[in-house]
């Protein structure tokens, strides 16, 4: 993964240089939180992001980058653009909420465009991030568990069908696999989230989506 997508060549002065700073420290603000975010500018420009949003380029869901620039992986970078910068100037209160589709026509995710606090004195940015919102909790604890840990398909699959309820043995009869195969996707999951047990792992998911 380049440095390039999260650290632009913007030239080096003082006001750059506090203007990256400030980004990086949102962005590690925005990581601890367990999201899938960005931090741009008010030309949508990605100043930072974090490692849950980096992974959202690297699978080819919903968003992309191109001239250091946040754009919509189907239609839309028009109005995506056009969001970030009626945010960036003030001129709308609270959030502002896009709908990115899936690829493939998959799951609709939300952009969820936020500006950032008064107290940048030499730039206006804006966060995005990356919700899902959909009906179903399964689809969303899915999508939700491969962008912020990268868990595999199977591994989302596991976590999705915990989440809805059912037993360890249940997951392993929806799924038409071993209950070792369903505990090993388990003990993945936990690395991957960084938690010590099932009950962590379900609540680190569930606040996410």
């Amino acid at each position: 993964m380049g440095q390039s997508r999260t650290r632009p060549e913007f030239p080096q002065s003082a006001s750059d240089m506090q203007r990256m700073q400030e980004a990086a420290q949102t962005a590690g603000v925005l990581q601890a939180m367990g999201l899938a975010a960005f931090v741009c500018d008010a030309e949508g420009r990605v100043l930072a992001a974090t490692p849950s949003g980096l992974r959202l380029f690297d699978d080819g869901l919903y968003l992309r980058l191109k001239d250091e620039q946040l754009e919509m992986r189907a239609s839309g970078s028009r109005t995506l653009r056009a969001a970030i910068a009626e945010m960036a100037s003030g001129q709308r209160i609270g959030a502002r909420l896009l709908p990115l589709p899936g690829p493939d026509g998959g799951e609709t995710a939300l952009a969820e465009i936020v500006r950032l606090g008064v107290g940048h004195v030499d730039w206006t940015g804006v966060v995005v991030i990356v919700r899902w919102p959909g009906s179903d909790p399964a689809d969303r604890a899915s999508a939700a568990g491969r962008a912020l840990y990268g868990f595999t398909a199977a591994e989302a699959a596991v976590a999705a069908h915990l989440l809805n309820g059912l037993s360890p043995q249940a997951v392993a009869d929806r799924m038409e696999v071993s209950i070792s195969t369903v505990r090993s996707h388990i003990r993945s999951t936990f690395l991957k989230a960084g938690v010590n047990s099932q009950i962590e792992m379900l609540a680190a998911i569930r606040c996410r989506i």
